[in-house]
């Protein structure tokens, strides 16, 4: 099963959290008020920007330099780890 295509919006009202364009909350990131609410909005954003990041792993797979080499294979490793933890395919 795939993730709910982006975007994905931060959204900073009292309720703070993470919608599709259509307002589908995605996460409620909205912590107790003696949290830190910067702190809570740098998570909404980091969270809206997943599908982006994704997209741009994937994208950073598929690269390949002028010189034929692409990237190195301790970063393409790691780029597989990371998009089959958020995936939750096999790396």
């Amino acid at each position: 099963m795939s993730h709910t295509p982006g975007p994905w919006i931060a959204d900073d009202s009292a309720e703070l959290c993470v919608t599709t364009e259509e307002g589908l909350v995605i996460a409620d990131v909205a912590c107790p008020e003696e949290h830190d609410w910067r702190e809570d909005m740098a998570n909404a954003r980091l969270i809206a920007e997943a599908p982006n990041m994704l997209d741009a792993l994937r994208q950073v797979l598929a690269w390949r330099g002028l010189d034929g080499d692409g990237i190195s294979d301790p970063v393409r490793q790691h780029v597989i780890g990371v998009i089959a933890k958020a995936t939750g395919e096999p790396s």
